[in-house]
């Protein structure tokens, strides 16, 4: 050790929260050791109730319990603050408190979102709005009325934090390509749209002002490109989360860690980590909870409140060799919560245990592209004993990989209805092709091999895996050396995965004899390949005795 401590808060709610406080207790003790220094967790002393034990109470108990927490956590915070410790980590308590939290103390929520384009930053302002406000006392059984409060003072400030940190993790001002603010501003006469002109005017920015509708259809046209700063309501943060998580190719909302920054001058500074996901009262006590966004939080706030840089990559790295593994909860098709814990702080306190492993994609083996009696041999589009043939040597070619160990992946194409976009639908029907690969088919099925228990299955609506979000974010976990293709067609699914691939960055191998072309010759669609892809050309022979790494 050499003597650093590393102070954090730790605030636990009910239903899944005390699992995950060991969790991230564990994971931040072994990684502060990793990085040779030590941890002190200070635990509030309260457990914060979750949505289930207050749904059971009377409105008013619900009222002055709810009032309770919040006033329990803001002494917390507050304390914390005092001692100089300037994060916690906080797992999932009832929403009604949370709100009254982040009202007193003046909560933003910032998520980065990267994506093809560059990034956008998002910031949900928990100072104001719906969320925020406060329900009539004594409460009507047969009315609710909620009064919240929107301030010139808390929209500035918002916007100030905003900008600043956008300017910090991108290198300046200069750095920010837009600024826009989402909210139901018609709803506010036309005092908040002046507030963001004054603001405009008197700090010299340019922010583009949209209902939250208007952001949505800018966001789904992909018209937010660069660096964009995105402050939004948080009502409506709420809603768009998991779409633009989704939409970015981000992987699993669950899975998710974020921070809340509280601006309140009394504290300002003191970063709140939470888990995306709820307190999941419904499987509380199984050890079955996805503990990602905990190990990621715990990793996050070594490196960003110790100073190590590196560590949350190391994360990173440790979660795509578990996932190779196939060591997951039983949301992601597993077992355990401490097999997982176990499994990824294993990889992250040994980053030499194993190399980085090249992975095996067998492309779209199936009935309507290679078998006797499927769609491509009705019409005359293969030579059913090639395909036979084919079979047989990406099987030696399965034989000899899985016996080394390395991961293997599988694509298959399926016509999922709305899923298909209309310009191959219609390039069906021209071309005789209507009503292929129908889920459950027999052409859509796999011909000639077969996945085993806990190899991946990606399906796809057209040519090319990564049309299917989740492909790009199992190889993002994976990080494998090489993806290694084999199956069909050549110089069709193939072509369209390799091309793909090595644009986002990986390195793309062939097996030769383990593929077969559609309409061009095998030859002359691999030297396309190798010539605009940098591909790899391998042969069967090379893996009889592959060594393994």
């Amino acid at each position: 050790m050499n003597g650093k401590i590393l102070r954090v808060g730790l605030a636990i709610g009910g239903g899944t929260g005390p699992e995950l406080a060991e969790i991230f207790e564990r994971a931040l003790h072994e990684l502060a050791a990793r990085e040779k220094m030590h941890a002190e967790i200070i635990r509030s002393p309260r457990e914060y109730r979750t949505y289930g034990p207050i749904a059971a109470l009377t409105s008013a108990e619900a009222a002055r319990t709810t009032e309770e927490d919040a006033a329990d956590y803001i002494r917390f915070v507050r304390k914390l603050a005092a001692d100089g410790i300037r994060v916690a980590f906080r797992t999932a308590f009832n929403a009604q408190s949370l709100y009254l939290v982040r009202d007193e103390l003046l909560g933003v929520k910032v998520e980065p979102m990267r994506h093809s384009d560059g990034e956008l930053l998002l910031i949900r302002d928990e100072t104001q709005g719906f969320y925020s406000g406060r329900n009539d006392q004594p409460a009507d059984p047969l009315r609710i009325r909620r009064e919240t409060l929107f301030s010139r003072e808390n929209t500035w400030r918002v916007l100030d934090f905003s900008i600043e940190n956008a300017a910090t993790r991108w290198g300046g001002r200069e750095h920010i390509d837009r600024i826009i603010v989402a909210c139901k501003f018609h709803l506010l006469d036309n005092r908040f749209a002046q507030w963001v002109h004054d603001y405009e005017r008197e700090r010299s920015v340019r922010i583009q002002l949209y209902q939250p509708d208007t952001t949505n259809r800018q966001l789904m046209r992909g018209a937010f490109d660069g660096r964009t700063v995105l402050v939004g309501s948080n009502e409506w943060g709420d809603i768009m989360h998991a779409e633009l998580i989704a939409r970015f190719g981000l992987g699993h909302q669950e899975e998710r860690c974020a921070r809340n920054f509280f601006l309140h001058p009394d504290i300002a500074g003191f970063v709140e980590y939470q888990t995306v996901h709820g307190s999941a009262d419904d499987i509380a006590g199984r050890g079955i909870v996805n503990p990602v966004a905990t190990l990621r939080a715990a990793a996050r706030v070594i490196e960003e409140f110790a100073g190590s840089p590196g560590i949350v990559d190391a994360m990173e790295e440790a979660l795509g060799a578990v996932a190779g593994e196939n060591i997951a909860t039983p949301d992601a098709g597993g077992s355990s919560t401490n097999e997982v814990v176990d499994a990824v702080l294993t990889a992250i306190m040994n980053p030499n245990r194993r190399t980085q492993e090249d992975l095996l994609i067998v492309v779209d083996m199936q009935g309507d592209f290679l078998a006797a009696d499927g769609r491509c041999a009705q019409l005359g589009l293969i030579d059913s004993a090639k395909t036979s043939a084919l079979a047989t040597r990406v099987n030696r070619l399965l034989d000899a990989w899985r016996a080394t160990g390395r991961p293997v992946a599988f694509t298959q194409t399926i016509a999922n209805g709305i899923e298909v976009p209309p310009t191959l639908r219609e390039r069906n029907k021209k071309s005789g092709r209507d009503g292929w690969l129908r889920p459950g088919s027999p052409g859509a099925q796999f011909c000639g091999v077969s996945p085993r228990a806990g190899e991946a299955v990606f399906a796809k609506s057209g040519y090319d895996p990564f049309l299917n979000p989740q492909f790009e974010i199992f190889l993002r976990r994976l990080q494998p050396a090489r993806l290694v293709l084999a199956g069909a067609f050549t110089d069709v699914c193939i072509d369209a995965l390799a091309r793909t691939a090595f644009q986002k960055g990986f390195r793309v191998a062939v097996v030769e004899d383990a593929t077969l072309p559609l309409r061009r010759g095998q030859a002359e669609a691999l030297d396309f390949m190798r010539s605009f892809y940098d591909i790899e050309t391998l042969a069967l022979a090379d893996f009889d005795t592959a060594p393994r790494g």
